[in-house]
């Protein structure tokens, strides 16, 4: 028997509201539910643009005031993909309204907002979930399995890399992702978020990190001025880590890296064997063993079979998945915690683990030290 609709509101229409809009009824769709989803209220500050993407996307009425959307008895469910520094006050409002809560990642700008995040999340009894949307690659869910069913051995290893080039030229101009009040860092927080969380996901908690971070390019030029607006964010962070579990840990991100454009890697080596996955061949795992031949090499992994994660309610074997599969997984988790009043990770307890690393790469980089992560400890 059918539930009452869960009736969502999405604030934001950027690249990220597009592909949950997309994700959305993908997932109502695709796969089963005992909820059906709405798509209710659309958000954004300009009411032209708003009304022209919700007509393409389905959304049923559009407002120009968060606050407003929150406030709402007929909303159940908030969508966050709003510029950073409105994460904090938008899912502390609609927590304490009884909505539940979807929030683009990094969780907050500050270790002080994602702690008051956390804080009201557990007090409500709200589904909350974070957009680490690369826990639900298949390979990536995949490889998680193999790691915890103990396939590698001891873990020894985890190397990471999160590379774009969208900012590699000095003419690309000044928007909020470059200022630090909006955006609280730059490539740290936008691409590290991902691959600290997948390091988390896949290796553990993390005990120390050193970090550095660069910014290459100082000052842009507004889209609607001539003149040069500082830039306050780093454009590159380099950090190593030591896990919980005796790993040691080697991360590189840069949105300035010229012929990258989406280039997220990592590797895991452990005692009893490695794997590693490239987003670029979103559908395969590299998997090598101690026992195999090793003039042989790593094993290439197709994962697309019904018996992989997600799998069995797509395509045929061989039909491969692409990227905009890895948000209709995550709405499709959302929605059956949202319809079943259960837990979904990854939380915002685990988007303030995140921001613990991120605050650590930053502190790391401002004193030239280890910085320990305290109150990290994992269960």
């Amino acid at each position: 028997m059918r539930q009452p609709p869960i009736r969502i509101a999405l604030i934001g229409y950027g690249f990220m509201g597009r592909a949950h809009s997309y994700a959305l009824n993908v997932a109502a769709r695709l796969f089963s539910h005992p909820s059906v989803v709405q798509l209710s209220i659309l958000c954004g500050p300009n009411q032209e643009r708003a009304e022209n993407f919700g007509a393409i996307w389905g959304w049923r009425e559009f407002v120009n005031d968060w606050q407003h959307v929150v406030d709402r008895d007929d909303v159940d469910a908030i969508v966050i993909t709003a510029p950073n520094v409105l994460h904090a006050p938008i899912a502390k409002a609609a927590l304490k309204n009884g909505k539940h809560v979807y929030c683009e990642k990094p969780l907050a700008n500050t270790l002080a907002d994602a702690q008051a995040m956390t804080d009201i999340a557990k007090k409500s009894g709200r589904v909350n979930m974070v957009g680490f949307n690369y826990r639900r690659v298949p390979a990536i869910a995949l490889a998680r399995e193999l790691v915890m069913a103990g396939q590698l051995g001891q873990i020894y290893h985890f190397r990471a890399q999160y590379l774009q080039n969208w900012g590699a030229r000095e003419s690309t101009p000044y928007s909020w992702r470059f200022s630090r009040e909006m955006a609280g860092s730059g490539a740290l927080g936008d691409l590290g978020s991902h691959v600290i969380d997948l390091a988390r996901y896949l290796v553990g908690e993390f005990r120390e990190i050193s970090g550095q971070l660069k910014t290459f390019i100082t000052s842009r030029t507004s889209a609607d001025t001539s003149s040069g607006t500082l830039v306050t964010v780093d454009d590159s962070a380099i950090f190593s880590a030591r896990f919980r579990c005796g790993a040691t840990g080697s991360f590189e991100v840069s949105r300035v890296a010229m012929g990258r454009a989406n280039s997220l890697q990592f590797e895991i080596s452990g005692t009893q064997g490695c794997l590693s996955f490239n987003l670029e061949r979103l559908n395969e795992l590299s998997v090598c063993r101690a026992n195999d031949n090793p003039l042989d090499g790593p094993k290439r992994v197709l994962v697309t079979n019904e018996s992989h994660p997600y799998i069995q309610a797509w395509w045929p074997d061989g039909h491969v998945l692409g990227w905009d599969a890895t948000v209709v997984h995550a709405m499709h988790d959302w929605i059956g915690a949202m319809a079943t009043n259960s837990v979904v990770l990854p939380d915002f307890e685990e988007g303030l683990r995140c921001q613990a690393v991120i605050n650590a790469v930053v502190q790391s980089a401002e004193t030239r030290s280890f910085v320990e992560i305290a109150g990290n400890d994992g269960e």
